[in-house]
This record gives C-alpha cells, sequence and structure tokens, in this order.
C-alpha cells in the first residue's frame, strides 16, 4: 500500500511538472498565472482520480469497478464542476485570484496528464 501512494505521489508530481512546462511552452513566459492555473487543475484532477484507485489496497479500481460507487462519481463530478467554475466563471475567478483562465483546449490537452496518476496503480 505505501509502495502505490509513493508512486502514485511521483506520477502526480510528474504530471504537474508536465503541465507547468506545456503552459509555459504554449503561453509564455509572460503567462506564468496561466500556466499555474493548468498546474492547478492538473494537480486537482489528478487527485480526484486517486480517489476511485484509492478504493482498496487489494483490488484495482477495475475489478472493482470504475462506476460501482455512485456516492464517489456524484462528489468527482460536483468537484470536476466547481473546478471548472473557478477558473471559468468570473466572479470565481475574482476569488481564486485567477485573472485570465487558459482555453478550454489547454485543459483538455491535460487530460492524458490527468488519467497518468489514474494508471499508475
Amino acid at each position: 500500500m505505501m509502495r502505490a501512494i509513493i508512486f502514485q505521489s511521483i506520477a502526480i508530481t510528474i504530471a504537474s511538472l508536465l503541465a507547468y512546462r506545456w503552459g509555459l511552452k504554449n503561453y509564455g513566459m509572460d503567462n506564468l498565472i496561466i500556466a499555474r492555473t493548468i498546474v492547478f487543475a492538473t494537480l486537482i484532477s489528478a487527485e480526484l482520480f486517486r480517489a476511485y484507485s484509492s478504493r482498496s489496497s487489494r483490488h484495482s479500481v477495475f475489478k472493482i469497478g470504475v462506476f460501482s460507487n455512485k456516492t464517489l462519481n456524484y462528489a468527482v463530478l460536483f468537484s470536476f464542476l466547481l473546478l471548472f467554475a473557478a477558473i471559468y466563471v468570473p466572479f470565481l475567478q475574482k476569488k481564486s485570484s485567477i485573472p485570465t483562465p487558459p482555453k478550454y483546449k489547454g485543459l483538455a490537452n491535460c487530460i492524458g496528464l490527468w488519467s497518468f496518476a489514474f494508471g499508475s496503480r
């Protein structure tokens, strides 16, 4: 169990660093806040996916059933909605100190990075 936690933590760290590098490459050094927002979204999403893989220490998430826990599914969906609201809703952007959100394409490209931690079990 401890080995899986360490491995997942390293995978999330790598995914976050790759997301930061990708954000800097695509938005430039002038837009550090956008790169940080992409890292924020990547980190939050990776932790939400990790909730699925942390359901059992003995069986994989695919053996248990990815969507078998409806409460977890609703919580993850609600958390994703809150994440995107914090990034893209103008009133919440001010509260979360995000002056300019990344384009939708920017966060969509990080889906592979989010799932990297999910599949690293």
